[in-house]
């Protein structure tokens, strides 16, 4: 167990070390996470512009009105945001295999090579929303103990479905369902294949927000001293910059790892800088499954 964690977290280090040797790369995260908060403040912003009047001047009435506005707003959000973090994101995988055969593009490039993918990401974007929208109202109507073991297990098939979603639908070209589909099975498969490398990925991105967190903590300890609410907001700054570049870190290797090790289960091989050995302990196949068949580096 230890020996495939610690063989996981070489290969999260791995994917990290190529990934900064093109920093272009982390600013599709960046992007991505820019868009959804402009599309949060305008979906929602003009649900209440346009609502919320109405629902002030006579609450009784419109209350009901006023509620199924609110769940549409919602939905809309959902859709909205499943299909910028999507679309980003395989912009993001065209982006790095374009780079790692020594052919790198620009981001406008990549772009306009993922506009081929929209149907898919569309119907990825409504049907990943209408789950999303499902568990939240079965959550909403349970209690106790029920709700928690109803959500652990919807939540636990959820990250199985997803875990290699995207990497199938951009190799593939396949529907949702089928992507879920793929991704489970590839999951099941190889129990184990990305844990390490996603636990190194998202400890690296937490390590920037301590990081940020200590220095926003001696900003503001010293802010207080000295009475200088200048140095508060420098603080307070410092940590909102660090969380960011975290999160950036974290999400960008990690789904590059996802894509990576999907490939491989394939048996479409390794990019020429990733050692197969890493893989092949990092991965436990179950009983009657065989490792991907030998495959040239990439």
């Amino acid at each position: 167990m230890f020996e495939r964690m610690r063989a996981g977290w070489k290969l999260g280090s791995a994917v990290r070390k190529q990934v900064f040797k093109d920093k272009a790369l982390l600013s599709y995260m960046v992007l991505s996470a820019f868009v959804i908060i402009m599309e949060a403040v305008l979906i929602f912003g003009s649900f209440l512009f346009v609502s919320f009047p109405a629902f002030k001047s006579n609450p009784t009435s419109q209350n009901n009105v006023f509620l199924a506005e609110a769940v549409v707003a919602l939905i809309i959000f959902y859709v909205a945001s499943s299909f910028t973090s999507a679309y980003v994101l395989m912009a993001l995988f065209i982006a790095f295999k374009s780079y790692t055969s020594g052919a790198k593009i620009s981001m406008g490039e990549a772009f306009r090579k993922t506009s081929s993918y929209s149907r898919l990401i569309l119907e990825w974007a409504i049907f990943y929303s209408i789950i999303i929208l499902i568990l939240r109202i079965i959550e909403s109507r349970l209690r106790g103990v029920g709700a928690m073991v109803v959500g652990i297990v919807a939540g636990t098939a959820l990250s199985i479905g997803v875990m290699f979603a995207m990497p199938v639908i951009y190799e593939q070209r396949v529907g949702p369902i089928q992507a879920m589909k793929i991704s489970a099975k590839t999951f099941v498969g190889h129990f184990g294949s990305s844990v390490g490398g996603i636990a190194y990925s998202d400890l690296y991105g937490l390590m920037f927000a301590l990081v940020g967190f200590l220095i926003a903590v001696v900003f503001m300890l010293l802010g207080g001293f000295l009475s200088s609410l200048i140095l508060i907001v420098v603080g307070l700054g410092l940590l909102l910059l660090f969380v960011i570049l975290g999160a950036t870190i974290a999400s960008t290797t990690s789904n590059v790892f996802r894509l990576l090790l999907y490939d491989y289960a394939s048996g479409k091989g390794l990019p020429a800088w990733l050692d197969e050995n890493l893989v092949i302990k990092a991965v436990r196949y179950n009983r009657g499954s065989a490792p991907p068949p030998p495959a040239s580096n990439l």
